[in-house]
This record gives structure tokens, C-alpha cells and sequence, in this order.
């Protein structure tokens, strides 16, 4: 028979023994009915794998609650709840011939020691264990892989099975399908697995669709792809009649949609097997089969691979191609600019941004920047990642919508709130609304998981972001560099957390600027030391956020002199101290200036660590014979870039020691041969192309800002 002589066949079928309709209709009316006491039920027990907790149709529409628990799929023990008894009754022959558990529970209470005895026997059986039913174990496989709710392990995304209750079970169809001709069954044979999937490029109301899914174990020339698909669509037909029936209103909320059936319904119809590259049959070159009125059938394969321990592998076949959505990227600003970046990432469940920057005084002209969503019109944003407190990252955070939550790394966070409570910031009030992550801890926002890592840079607590979905792999890095204090386990965090990734999204600050050798951080503060040993009286004037550059100096102010600050910077420092990463971070012997210690200053001699603050100019006038280090990007002292507070501040005759907070053009390179991404997209920076020359194996794609990409 061809597809459509079997949906003639079971369509006059059902037509003619039509009693399955009032059956169902009761069916759907008893478990609505009884779904508080059976939630209620299900909570008075815990099922733990390797053993999985089903339940049936027929079961959940009686008056107590009953479970049927299974291991590999196939069904161990019964339990049944009635008020607060919980009691269990174990397949003994079964279990004693398969599994060699030869423990007899009959109707025993649930927390009875030899019914922990019992799931304890099942924990503990070793892999390779013979089973009664080799499909049935393949079928508990698929379904726990595709209940999975973290994304990031699993291998098909975008599709749940259908449960009852949070419970696995089989649908009851009215028919005898699984062998030729097909016949009618009051208790005919159920279905697999019904799942729910959303599909790609497809307008929003028709993304989610119903799937009956056929399931064998084996792939052989006896039963290939084409003849299992006679059964799924057997069942499909079944159950595209029971949506369009009196009930169907009712079934369709069971399967976990929140509406009633479409007036064009279409219902996937699967074949589940094995990989096997002789007999593989995709379907997709059948048209949509005719049902009924509106009604359509939409025929696909899915094929698998099982790994030596009976996990999934890997998915193949026609459903996989229309159930990876893709992940979009797209740069609102920061392609072509240093600061002011805003990236953001969307999937076909969640939306994120990463950074909120504003741009950078240089900027010639400057773009005010809404994204609907995000900063104007409703919500529509799960959540803002912060990488680091600079402001060209995250100096636009009040115009995000208050509904939305805004991520910052911990110590940053209170860095970023005392920096900006000296500022005077009025919306202090949101900035301690920000929430906050921990390291390598993911978290996840619908099918999107963000993972940051810890990076260096010359913002004190920093980092990556791994984003994860669908299988897919971006890695932001926000600004990073790796000649830091320590930018040296930059690298192995990649190799630890991050391995290959489809896109990287790299900054490129330095990329337009002269290729020198930088300094590393440790380099610096060796200079530093000599010059303190040499000077007595000297002033370094670095970013008060800069916490390495304070440690660099710290460090190397010899033993005898003061190292001092004003108070601000002083609460700053000492902050850190309660909260070091790494002994640099101390500051025990960090004063806070005063008149007091003036005469000490000028015995002893000192660091004093200044800023472009008037108020420092009447100390340094004190102690004329001093050395003045300008210790940030000259960028600042003249050109486009000159901020006039800093280029009045620094004299004449300054002694220049300074290491760029960014990554150099060799750091970038390792950072991708670690990663090895598909796609580069550079950002952060004035002279994106300059990627191009480093002979990256990804492709570099230079985008616009605005521009959509999908992954």
C-alpha cells in the first residue's frame, strides 16, 4: 500500500468503528479532571535514573495515581498512590531473569528498606546489560535525551516529548499497525514517542508542530525506512482524526500546546532508526499527505547514533535539518569603532545582549543608539551580560529597560558601584539591582546557556562570555589580553571550558595601531621598581579602576618608602584586599595621604598613585624635585583622542611606562588556533581587516553595524 491508500484505509477505519471517539473524548475528560491529585501523587515519591518514572493514559484517568517504573525501558515495578500511602509492587519473574534482581516487593511502602534495596539493585547494574527489549531500551534513550532541559549537552534541541504530567508514556491508538493490512483494535498499539518540535523558517503560528515519531532498533533490508513509515503514518492519521474530533481541543492541550487546534493543522510524521547509509530514506521529496480538510501529514527520518555506554552520539536525517534554527548575531555598534559595543545573540526561544557601551569621547559623531526591546518599546530581552566596567561597555546600562537583568561579575560590580557613587551617577539605585554570576558557572536563559570565563585585562574582573545553543558555539571575548598578571591562563581556560566554537568574536583594539612588542605587566613593574629605587619622590598617574597597574606599583615600591593614595583610592584598594585572586593583590601597606605624613614623605620618600584631579596638583607642587610616570594610553595627551583634564595634568618631562589592557596581534592568533573557529568576526576596533593578514584558519567576516548573521 502507498501513503496514501494507508490514510484511506485507517480514515474508513475509524469511520466505521467510531466508538474509539466517545472512548478518547472520556479519556481527555478524566485526566483533566484528575491532574491535581495525580501531580499531588507523583510528588510523594522520587524516581532516580537509571530507573524512569512512565505512566499511561488509562492510568492517569483513573481515580488514583499510578506509575509504572522502568529500567532500559522496560517496566520493573508498579507503584501506586492513594492518599499518603506509597506502595510498590515489583515484576519479580522479569526482573530476576533480565536484570538478576531477585528482590519480591508486593505492594511494599515506598521507603521500606527493601524497596531501597531494590532501586539501589538497579543503580548499580554495570553497562552491556541483556535486555528484554532492545527497542524499548532505544525508545527510553531518545526520550530522556530529548527531555533534557540544558541544551548545552544536548544533541537535538528544539524538541521535547510530549508527557503527561512531567511523566513519559505511550499514546493508545485504536489500531493494529504494526503489521499489513491494518485492522481495527479497541486496545490497539500505542505510539513510540509524540513530541512536540519547532521548526525554522516558518512563520511563528506554524514553528510548532505535533510529531508521531515510529521507532526501530534495527535498519535492515526485512524493515527499512520506507515500510516503517506505513505504521507512523497510520498512527499520524489516528491522531490528526482524534484533533479534529469533539476532544480535540482538550488532546491538544495535553500535548502541551497553550491553544486550540489550527484550522490548518500539519502533524510531523517520523521514522526513528538506526544510522545506516545503504538504507537511509529521507522523505523529502514527498509532499505533504492530505488528512482531512486542513489537515496534513509532513514526513521526515530521524537516525541515530548510540555511543559504547548507550548514550546518544549523534542525530542524522530529515527532522534534524528543520528543527536547528539558527543562532543570529548581530553588532549593533562596535564593527568599525573602539567602544561602545553592543552585540547581541538570539535563538528561536531567547534573546541576550552582551555589553551596553557607550562611545568613546574621540568619537567624531557620535550615533544615539535605541534597540527595540531592549532600550525602547516592551521588553523583549532576557537578559544584558556585562563583560567589564568600562564605560565604553557598560556606560549605556540605564537605558535599558528596567524588566530586563543586568549580569556583572561580583567584584566588579562593587567596583563599578563605588566608582560611579563618587561620580555622582543618579542611577546608582540600578546599578545595585545588577545581578551577579560566578566563574565557569553557566547560566541559562531559555535554550541560550552564557558561561563566563575570567579573563585579564586592565579592568579588575573581566570576562569571556561562551554562549551555547543548539549544539552551536560562539565565544565573546570582550577586551582581553594576555601579557597581564594573568594573561597566562588565558589559554588553558579556553582549552578547559571552551575547546572548537562555530564563531569567535574577538576585539581588535590594537589591530590599528603600531605593531609593537608590548610589555607584559611584570615587565612594567620591573621598570617601575628601578625608577622608584632611583627617585625618591615620584607620582604615577594610571586609572583608579586599573587594579593591575596599582599592583604593579605596589609591588615595586621598595622596602622603606610609602606607597599612598587619596581616600578614595585607598577604599578601593582595600576592597580588593579583602577579596585578593592572587597574592599581588594584598595591599597591606597602602596609606591613605594626609598632611600628617608629610614630613615622612619627604624623609622616606614614596608612590603616591594620582589622577586627573585638581586636587592633586597642590601635592605635587609640595615636592618639586619629583618624577611624574604617566602610566595610560598616550592616545589621551594630544590627537583626537586628548582628554584635556589628563593633558593638563602630566608635565613636560614625564617618563612614559605603559602596557596596553588589550589583546596583542599574537594573542589573537593563539586565542583562534585554540578555539579553531569557523567564522572570526572582529570588533572593538578601527582596522577590522588587519585580521585578514594574520592567517587565521577561520574565515573573518567583517560586518556592519546592524547587520544580521546567522550561525
Amino acid at each position: 500500500m502507498n501513503h496514501s491508500e494507508i490514510v484511506e484505509k485507517v480514515n474508513e477505519l475509524l469511520t466505521k468503528n467510531n466508538e474509539w471517539e466517545e472512548r478518547f473524548a472520556d479519556y481527555a475528560a478524566q485526566i483533566t479532571k484528575n491532574k491535581t491529585a495525580y501531580i499531588e501523587g507523583a510528588k510523594k515519591f522520587r524516581v532516580n535514573p537509571p530507573l524512569y518514572r512512565y505512566t499511561s493514559v488509562s492510568k492517569v484517568s483513573g481515580k488514583n495515581a499510578t506509575f509504572d517504573i522502568r529500567f532500559c525501558g522496560q517496566s520493573v515495578a508498579t507503584v501506586h498512590v492513594e492518599n499518603e500511602d506509597v506502595k510498590i509492587t515489583a515484576k519479580y519473574d522479569n526482573n530476576k531473569k533480565y536484570f538478576g534482581v531477585d528482590i519480591q516487593l508486593d505492594n511494599a511502602d515506598w521507603n521500606d528498606p527493601k524497596s531501597s534495596e531494590f532501586r539501589a539493585a538497579f543503580k548499580n547494574l554495570k553497562d552491556g546489560v541483556k535486555v528484554k527489549s532492545p527497542e524499548r531500551c532505544d525508545e527510553n534513550t531518545l526520550l530522556v535525551e530529548f527531555a533534557k532541559k540544558e541544551s548545552i549537552n544536548k544533541k537535538l534541541c528544539n524538541i521535547k516529548p510530549v508527557e503527561l504530567y512531567d511523566h513519559f508514556f505511550q499514546m493508545p491508538t485504536p489500531l493494529k499497525a504494526s503489521n499489513e493490512p491494518i485492522d481495527y483494535a479497541k486496545m490497539g498499539g500505542g505510539i513510540d514517542i509524540l513530541a512536540r518540535m519547532k521548526r525554522k523558517n516558518k512563520p511563528v503560528d506554524k514553528q510548532s508542530l505535533l510529531c508521531v515519531m515510529e521507532l526501530k532498533d534495527e535498519n535492515t533490508d526485512k524493515e527499512p525506512p520506507d515500510i516503517v513509515m506505513n505504521q507512523a503514518i497510520a498512527y499520524a492519521t489516528f491522531i490528526a482524526r482524534l484533533l479534529r474530533s469533539k476532544s480535540g481541543n482538550q488532546w491538544f492541550n495535553l500535548f502541551g500546546f497553550g491553544n486550540d487546534v489550527p484550522k490548518e493543522l500539519e502533524i510531523g510524521t517520523v521514522v526513528v532508526m538506526p544510522f545506516c547509509n545503504e538504507r537511509n530514506e529521507n522523505f523529502e521529496n514527498f509532499e505533504e499527505i492530505n488528512v482531512a480538510e486542513n489537515t496534513f501529514l509532513k514526513l521526515y527520518s530521524l537516525y541515530y547514533q548510540l555511543n559504547e555506554d548507550g548514550s546518544v552520539k549523534e542525530f542524522s536525517g530529515s527532522l534534524v535539518d528543520d528543527t536547528s534554527y539558527p543562532m543570529t548575531l548581530t553588532i549593533h555598534r562596535g564593527t568599525n569603532q573602539i567602544g561602545g559595543c553592543i552585540t547581541e545573540i538570539s535563538s528561536s526561544r531567547a534573546r541576550i545582549i552582551i555589553d551596553m557601551g557607550e562611545e568613546l569621547p574621540s568619537e567624531a559623531q557620535k550615533t544615539d543608539i535605541e534597540i527595540e526591546g531592549v532600550t525602547t518599546g516592551e521588553p523583549n530581552c532576557n537578559a544584558v551580560f556585562i563583560t567589564h566596567y568600562h564605560g565604553d561597555h557598560v556606560g549605556l546600562y540605564s537605558k535599558i529597560l528596567p524588566e530586563i537583568p543586568v549580569y556583572m561579575g561580583k567584584i566588579a560590580k562593587q567596583l563599578y558601584l563605588k566608582l560611579q557613587t563618587r561620580r555622582k551617577d543618579p542611577n546608582i539605585a540600578v546599578i545595585e539591582r545588577f545581578k551577579t554570576f560566578r566563574v565557569t558557572y553557566p547560566i541559562k536563559k531559555k535554550d541560550i546557556t552564557i558561561r563566563p570565563l575570567r579573563v585579564d585585562h586592565s579592568a579588575f574582573d573581566a570576562y569571556m562570555f561562551l554562549i551555547e545553543c543548539d549544539g552551536k558555539k560562539i565565544l565573546h571575548t570582550g577586551d582581553f589580553r594576555t601579557h597581564g598578571f594573568g594573561g597566562n591562563l588565558v589559554i588553558p581556560t579556553l582549552t578547559k571550558w571552551v575547546g572548537k566554537v562555530d564563531v569567535l568574536i574577538t576585539e581588535g583594539t590594537t589591530l590599528s595601531r603600531p605593531d609593537d612588542t608590548m610589555i607584559t605587566e611584570q615587565e612594567l613593574q620591573q621598570q617601575a621598581h628601578k625608577l622608584l629605587t632611583d627617585n625618591k619622590y615620584v607620582f604615577a598617574m594610571c586609572s583608579s579602576t586599573n587594579i593591575d597597574r596599582m599592583a604593579a606599583f605596589y609591588n615595586a615600591t621598595p622596602r622603606g618608602k610609602y606607597f599612598l593614595c587619596d581616600e578614595y583610592q585607598y577604599n578601593l584598594l582595600k576592597f580588593i584586599a579583602e577579596h585578593p585572586t592572587s597574592p599581588k593583590y594584598k595591599f597591606k601597606k597602602v596609606h591613605s595621604y594626609g598632611e600628617n605624613l608629610l614630613e615622612k614623605m619627604r624623609k622616606q620618600g614614596f608612590c603616591m598613585m594620582i589622577r586627573s584631579h585638581s586636587s592633586f596638583k597642590s601635592i605635587i607642587e609640595k615636592f618639586p624635585n619629583h618624577l611624574f610616570i604617566y602610566s595610560m594610553w598616550d592616545g589621551y595627551l594630544s590627537g583626537e583622542a586628548k582628554i584635556e583634564s589628563i593633558a593638563e595634568m602630566v608635565p613636560p618631562n614625564f617618563v612614559y611606562l605603559h602596557t596596553s589592557g588589550h589583546a596583542t596581534r599574537d594573542a589573537i592568533r593563539k586565542v583562534c588556533e585554540t578555539v579553531n573557529p569557523k567564522t572570526i568576526i572582529p570588533i572593538h576596533g578601527k582596522a577590522p581587516r588587519e585580521l585578514e593578514k594574520l592567517g587565521l584558519s577561520g574565515e573573518v567576516k567583517i560586518l556592519q553595524n546592524g547587520e544580521n548573521f546567522e550561525i
